[in-house]
């Protein structure tokens, strides 16, 4: 009988340590018990989500891939622009052409920058990119004033380029 009565303690162990998880989880896990439970039913949407990462990590690849060229690109155009091998106009042309392949930019272009016309409002985005490019690398010292009198030209107002 005195056996028996040592053995009750480890014959209660496993239920009490089990009794203890499931309380410690419902005290600590966020959203208690339930959402522990939820969770563990979830799993199979948890699964599906996590196999459609590559694709939106590819997705997203793609998408910076394609905004990092429109940069090169457009920075190549502000060189020439700055450089005097290519007009004010013609600058906004390309940039036009470009952003109309993108709707987004398109729309952000039109609510970010002042001006009568979409064209103004390119060509303040393209003073913008020279105002960037002026600032961290070399310039002619009429390059600013030059492409200022072409804005003003086309656009009857004034533009500040540094």
């Amino acid at each position: 009988m005195i056996r028996h009565l040592f053995r009750l303690p480890r014959l209660a162990v496993i239920p009490a340590s089990v009794g203890a998880i499931v309380a410690a989880a419902a005290l600590t896990y966020p959203g208690g018990l339930n959402a522990a439970y939820d969770d563990f039913h979830d799993y199979e949407s948890h699964r599906e989500i996590v196999a459609s990462t590559p694709a939106s990590n590819a997705q997203l690849d793609a998408t910076i891939v394609n905004l990092t060229d429109r940069i090169a690109m457009k920075e190549q155009w502000v060189e020439e622009l700055i450089s005097g091998r290519a007009t004010l106009n013609i600058t906004v042309q390309r940039f036009l052409d470009l952003n109309r392949s993108n709707e987004t930019i398109y729309h952000l272009i039109d609510d970010q920058y002042p001006g009568a016309t979409y064209e103004e409002k390119a060509a303040r985005n393209v003073c913008d990119f020279v105002n960037t490019r002026i600032r961290v690398g070399p310039a002619t010292s009429t390059a600013a004033r030059d492409i200022q009198n072409q804005f003003r030209a086309a656009y009857g107002s004034n533009v500040v380029i540094r």
